[in-house]
């Protein structure tokens, strides 16, 4: 990853931008939102996620502490996703989500009762923390 960051640090124009946006590798709840409110059914794990972040967070803190970028801003931001059936969110899981998160039996079936007791109109949401850091490369 630093080698990448270096690279960015050639291309770029002087004082030329670097974004950095990616999600916080944190654990979320699974929510079940209906008209009277919301519950949880458990945590979605992001545990192997944190891998990459804590990759990712290293490299840039070593560009910037070896003089090759300056961080500029940081703005942190809340993503929702919703579905309207547990079948939807097991396809996201399954497939684009597959590296990004891992539910248990446990919540699956926690979220599959609340959504029995509601009527027809809850939804199952999970909220997802990230950020965006901006970068200036410092002229050589």
């Amino acid at each position: 990853m630093v080698h990448a960051l270096k690279e960015f640090w050639r291309v770029l124009v002087p004082r030329g931008v670097l974004i950095d946006l990616r999600p916080i590798c944190m654990d979320v709840d699974l929510l079940i939102l209906s008209t009277h409110g919301w519950k949880s059914a458990g945590r979605v794990d992001r545990g192997e996620l944190r891998l990459h972040d804590n990759a990712a967070n290293l490299a840039t803190r070593r560009v910037v502490n070896g003089g090759l970028f300056h961080r500029i801003k940081t703005t942190y931001f809340t993503t929702k996703y919703f579905w309207n059936e547990l079948e939807g969110l097991k396809t996201d899981t399954e497939g684009c989500w597959k590296e990004d998160a891992s539910i248990s039996e446990d919540t699956w079936r926690r979220a599959g009762r609340l959504l029995e007791g509601g009527n027809g109109e809850d939804r199952i949401c999970i909220s997802v923390k990230e950020k965006i850091v901006i970068y200036q490369k410092v002229s050589s």
